[in-house]
């Protein structure tokens, strides 16, 4: 059985490598200040890190807020919520 475990990540270096890896994985490139502010735990399975999700701390919570632009966020947002007609 594979040793998996849960981890903190409380460095800038390790901040940087989850947002590397984040942003090839999803294409959002959120910032660093943004993973600053918030609490970023990631999965790791035999020293790999394999996954992992960021609890937001600030006024931006969502990662819809962090992927649009100032002015296209309630667009975006009503878009995702909302079926498209058939």
């Amino acid at each position: 059985m594979e040793n998996k475990q849960f981890k903190k990540l409380d460095t800038i270096t390790e901040l940087e490598l989850f947002l590397k890896i984040n942003e090839k994985n999803s294409g959002l490139a959120a910032p660093l200040v943004y993973l600053k502010s918030s609490k970023v735990f990631t999965l790791f399975s035999s020293g790999r890190m394999i996954g992992g999700f960021v609890l937001g701390e600030g006024s931006n919570l969502r990662t819809v807020e962090l992927g649009a632009q100032k002015g296209e966020q309630n667009g975006l947002h009503c878009r995702l919520v909302q079926p498209k007609h058939q």
